[in-house]
């Protein structure tokens, strides 16, 4: 897949999240390439810059000082792309020049790197660049284009414009990525569409950072903080915090790693409390050194706030590498850190500014070193979790597939809701005769006690008592047994067409054990979190699905890693019902062993475009002529 990061600026020290993330994806396979509006101005760069050669894979849109260099620049690039691509040169020109405001020099190199580059994905991070990226989607360039939202363009950046700012990109854009469950919500409030919102933690990679088992080489408390100086980081209320756990334990250092623009200010107040002796600052510090900072440290401190032009964190990259090293972090209800910090589990949290209950925390996990072993090593235990970077880049690369599906959504969506009402009279049919044909099975599906069937419950993790299970187009009654020999089932039920069948049983009284939820499967990630489900199950319905190649993908991203996705269904039933009402696919077993997805127009060899993500085991139950598919998640 290839993939082209559209940036503020690259590389910048302080957003190592961004680097993280190009760097797994690297590792994954993934063709990357970056455009960034401007050079950043720091001297001192990661060292994986270097490592994987990022440089040569950057092309800048800042336009040059000299006005003449600029609109020669612009003119051979213009002829060049023309020569290329004409049509897609004559849009961009017109779009450009019919901008209310001046004309985009910068937005013209942008545009013009990207399509140079070619992408199948346009991942931008941060929402304005999102908007720079639509003009892309205006002339017509094929890519999608996905928005990741951190914490300024949704605090700052609201303050600053109008609160309609972002519309045209929520109409526009294809996928938003915001970094917490919190600026989700937030997303939602301003008039994003709930469907095309996937909360994406940015991560770390785990395996750089271990828990120090080691005595350190210091007396004392040490306690440590890492971030730039700004009014966010809340660094005048850790100074008052550290100032009152003095007073209980005198030998106690202040580490403060980080430059910015309040630098000054906080020497000055750190010298107005009295505590200089006390307080060691490290200005900014490369990724080696800050490693070296969290070794020797006892504890984290973070107590982010909300400054007053409104500006507020994502989640702190630092505060996931404390933890990862096994550090006990005193850290603010702020934002989305509550997602990363769980209080009294992975470490504590305190309101906003309430510089008095961060120094009982301090005097707390001072005084206790079991409590600081116990709770660091939680801490280390949950990044490696929910903040790895090589499982939340799985995850995004997950959704980027999806987008990137082969179908035409839309219009086999139009095809599959013209076809609708023959399946509601199927169903209303099927109530008014108890069951049609399929009379024992009317019954099995009312019955409470009746037992998962062998073939699903041997799929089940041995070793949990309680399993999560959701049925995928489930109808209004849900084929799923209820009751499973020492496991407590919570089966979840889900059909786009849950609210019709509501209507049918209600008509012919018929209560169900399990009552469906409406919800497409080809939209689970924007109902459920990925990795909720220890089996996803399908019977007959994904081959009336609109994409069944999306809602496949959509049913093994909700399915937990190791865990699997089972489907039931005729083979080549489109062909034996010659594409009527709802047959549109075809799911058929190949010679090879491999599954196929066709229409009349597609072919798809599911076995091998996603052997990267999944195992896919086909087999042809020809006493009851089913094609049996199983699905396991690639860990």
């Amino acid at each position: 897949m290839k993939i082209v990061f559209l940036l503020q600026s690259f590389p910048c020290l302080s957003e190592t999240f961004i680097l993280n993330q190009i760097t797994s994806m690297i590792d994954a396979g993934c063709d990357i390439r970056i455009v960034a509006f401007r050079r950043s101005d720091e001297v001192r760069q990661h060292p994986d810059v270097s490592k994987y050669r990022l440089t040569e894979k950057i092309t800048y849109a800042q336009p040059p000082k000299s006005k003449w260099a600029c609109r020669l620049k612009a003119a051979v690039q213009t002829l060049c792309g023309f020569m290329q691509n004409p049509l897609l040169i004559l849009r961009l020109q017109k779009n450009l020049l019919t901008e209310a405001c001046s004309y985009s020099y910068q937005k013209l190199f942008m545009a013009m790197a990207v399509m140079r580059q070619g992408a199948d994905v346009i991942h931008c991070h941060y929402g304005p660049v999102g908007q720079q990226a639509l003009i892309l989607k205006d002339i017509g360039f094929k890519a999608k284009i996905s928005t990741v939202f951190h914490g300024y363009d949704l605090s700052v950046y609201l303050n600053e414009h109008k609160p309609d700012i972002y519309q045209e990109l929520f109409a526009k854009g294809d996928v938003f990525l915001p970094v917490s469950e919190f600026w989700k919500q937030k997303l939602i409030s301003i008039g994003c569409p709930a469907e095309k919102i996937i909360v994406n933690h940015m991560g770390i990679n785990a395996s750089v950072f271990k828990v120090n088992d080691t005595t350190k080489d210091h007396n004392g408390i040490r306690i440590l903080t890492v971030a730039r100086l700004t009014e966010k980081k809340g660094h005048r209320y850790a100074l008052e915090a550290i100032r009152q756990a003095i007073c209980v334990f005198s030998r106690l250092e202040y580490h403060m790693a980080g430059d910015g623009p309040l630098s000054e200010e906080i020497k000055r107040q750190t010298h107005d409390l009295g505590i200089e002796n006390h307080v060691v600052f490290h200005g900014k510090v490369d990724a080696d050194e800050a490693l070296q900072l969290y070794k020797n440290a006892d504890i984290f401190l973070l107590p982010s706030v909300t400054s007053l032009n409104g500006d507020m964190e994502g989640i702190p990259v630092s505060l996931m590498e404390a933890m990862a090293c096994g550090l006990p972090v005193i850290a603010s209800s702020h934002s989305g850190i509550p997602e990363l910090v769980v209080d009294g589990q992975t470490g504590f949290l305190t309101s906003e500014k309430d510089f008095s209950s961060i120094a009982d925390q301090i005097i707390r996990l001072a005084g206790d070193p079991d409590l600081r072993s116990k709770t660091g090593n939680r801490a280390a235990e949950y990044v490696k979790l929910h903040f790895n970077n090589q499982k939340l880049t799985k995850q995004t690369l997950e959704i980027f597939q999806q987008l990137t599906t082969s179908f035409s959504l839309s219009s086999n969506k139009k095809i599959w809701q013209a076809s609708i009402k023959h399946e509601l009279n199927f169903w209303d049919d099927y109530f008014r005769t108890k069951g049609l044909e399929w009379k024992d099975s009317y019954g099995l599906r009312l019955d409470p006690d009746f037992p998962l069937q062998t073939r699903i419950a041997d799929l089940l993790p041995a070793d949990k008592k309680t399993v999560k299970i959701l049925d995928v187009g489930a109808g209004p009654l849900t084929f799923l047994g209820k009751k499973c020999v020492g496991k407590e089932l919570l089966i979840t039920a889900v059909d786009p067409l849950a609210k019709e069948y509501d209507k049918i049983l209600k008509k012919y009284r018929v209560r169900p054990i399990i009552r469906t939820e409406k919800l497409d499967a080809e939209k689970l990630t924007t109902r459920f979190e990925p990795e909720t489900f220890d089996l996803v199950f399908a019977r007959n319905c994904i081959d009336h699905a609109y994409s069944p190649e999306k809602a496949i993908l959509e049913m093994i991203a909700v399915v937990k890693k190791g865990g699997y996705v089972l489907m039931e269904h005729r083979e080549n039933e489109a062909e034996k019902e010659c594409y009527r009402g709802l047959h549109r696919w075809n799911f058929s077993l190949a010679s090879t062993g491999d599954f196929h997805i066709k229409s009349k127009n597609d072919r798809v060899n599911f076995t091998e475009k996603y052997r990267d993500i999944c195992k896919v085991d086909c087999e042809l139950d020809t006493l009851n002529d089913w094609l049996i598919t199983k699905i396991s998640k690639k860990a």
